[in-house]
């Protein structure tokens, strides 16, 4: 490893950028804060890196002595903000950042590692009939598209929980067919039991060069154990271990499942159809999905006077990440890009204060086969000084947020139909089905238009209704061409 990638840093980064990035790992690793000789040891790389590229005479022998490949990066990232400047006055002022992460070269093969894969599908009684049909074939199919080395294990659960198939390499999957055939639904929904098995199959493999991944598929709600399933989650995040949520039919509970997979660095989705599961599966963890950077997370603080609002994934998927001191982004794939888009808010300027830091921290990730996870410095500041007239925000943000606003919208919808704001709430749903309209998504507009239909007769949001909206306009914030 380099001088520049011990500092998290790109060949042609600034002095101030070199000089942010020491003190920001000095704040961390220093000796006098952390006696952990490991730590001192880091510390000492990162301090023989800044001492080389802080001074210019040699910085400038040391790019001397690297090879082009070595300079070359495996990875781009940057961190735009809606603007370089704020107004030196009291009331608060929002400020937008978006941060892009991806790889910059092609499929190493020698990082091409198994995967491990834990299903856990509900087995309760509303799970009878065409929806558990539907998910053993689909897990019998998904067994047929995995790599011979990747490893996969399958639980059961209503109000207890079962392993139907312990950890199995995909090779030898033929012969446990039976075990997903004769899932027989009964019971209860207990999501812990179910969580807390499928996530016990994967400890063994969680670490910094795997992927390991839970797949919890469901059709309902879970009662009382909300809180340990969300201490799961968190606990699944450190460890590197990915949660994704699938809802199957419309009765599921899309708040829980959100935040448990957030808390992780996954993902939920609303399954409506056996094609949708297996465009999913296909797409999370088929063949073709070889991963690039595991158990992304950022660590950061900002200013006193300084808040986040919320970080909104983007891509390459989208939910909102929960608020928290370490934010888990999950796993990236080659050819795609990680895109994170957050609100700040200035509260309080103090006054005589001319600069003032919206983020100091790291993003850290783990490529397949490294147990040490690189870093990237994430810093910027931005100036306390009368706004120009003529500024305008980077066309990425303005894009961003205009998406993010039809999904808010749904936010809106639903707070005023918990207050019983009906008017309210039909009038944000005209002004949506206008908005999908004029960008072309007429499929989406006829889902809203019916819903206000049905809200004006019954008072109330359609289960099936609320959650077609609610992850049609989040799908709106993908890439083009990756809406549906």
């Amino acid at each position: 490893m380099n001088f520049y990638e011990i500092l998290g840093l790109p060949f042609e980064a600034s002095f101030e950028e070199i000089r942010g990035a020491y003190f920001a790992a000095a704040r961390r690793m220093h000796p006098d804060i952390n006696p952990d000789r490991s730590v001192h040891e880091e510390f000492l790389k990162i301090q023989k890196a800044y001492e080389t590229l802080s001074n210019q005479d040699r910085r400038l022998a040391y790019n001397n002595s690297l090879n082009r490949e070595t300079v070359a990066s495996i990875y781009a990232y940057r961190f735009l903000t809606s603007r370089n400047q704020i107004s030196p006055r009291q009331e608060s002022q929002l400020i937008y950042g978006l941060l892009n992460f991806s790889s910059a070269g092609e499929i190493e093969v020698s990082r091409k590692l198994p995967r491990y894969i834990s299903l856990v599908i509900d087995r309760s009684t509303s799970m009878k009939g065409d929806r558990m049909d539907t998910v053993k074939a689909n897990v019998l199919q998904l067994f047929k598209k995995l790599n011979p080395q990747d490893v996969v294990s399958v639980v059961a659960f209503s109000d207890r929980a079962e392993l139907l198939l312990p950890p199995t390499r995909a090779e030898h999957l033929q012969r446990s067919e039976y075990s997903i055939l004769s899932i027989n639904p009964s019971g209860g929904t207990e999501i812990f039991h179910g969580l807390d098995l499928g996530y016990k199959q994967l400890t063994t493999f969680a670490n910094g060069s795997n992927n390991p991944h839970l797949i919890l598929l469901t059709d309902g709600h879970t009662y009382g154990d909300e809180e340990k399933c969300y201490a799961l989650a968190r606990n699944a995040g450190d460890k590197g271990i990915v949660i994704s949520g699938l809802g199957i039919g419309s009765e599921w509970n899309d708040e829980f499942l959100d935040k448990l997979a957030s808390l992780s660095g996954g993902n939920s989705s609303y399954i409506k159809s056996s094609h949708e599961l297996a465009e999913f599966l296909e797409k999370t963890i088929g063949v073709k999905h070889e991963i690039f950077a595991n158990n992304i997370r950022i660590e950061f603080s900002m200013d006193a006077n300084v808040k986040m609002n919320y970080a909104f994934r983007i891509s390459p998927q989208t939910n909102e990440i929960v608020n928290q001191e370490i934010l888990p982004l999950g796993v990236l794939c080659y050819g795609e890009e990680l895109s994170l888009l957050c609100e700040f808010e200035v509260e309080h300027l103090p006054s005589g204060k001319d600069e003032i830091k919206i983020i100091d921290g790291w993003m850290y990730f783990n490529l397949p086969g490294e147990d040490t996870p690189r870093r990237v410095y994430l810093s910027k500041n931005v100036f306390v000084r009368p706004a120009k007239e003529d500024w305008q925000p980077p066309a990425e943000i303005v894009k961003a947020l205009s998406k993010l606003n039809l999904y808010k919208m749904h936010e809106k919808i639903r707070d005023h139909v918990k207050t019983g704001n009906i008017d309210g709430a039909t009038q944000y749903l005209k002004n949506l089905a206008t908005n999908l309209l004029s960008i072309g998504n007429i499929d989406l507009a006829k889902v809203v238009i019916r819903e206000s239909e049905h809200i004006q007769k019954y008072q109330q949001l359609s289960q099936d209704g609320d959650k077609r909206i609610k992850y049609g306009t989040r799908s709106l914030l993908l890439p083009s061409g990756q809406e549906k």
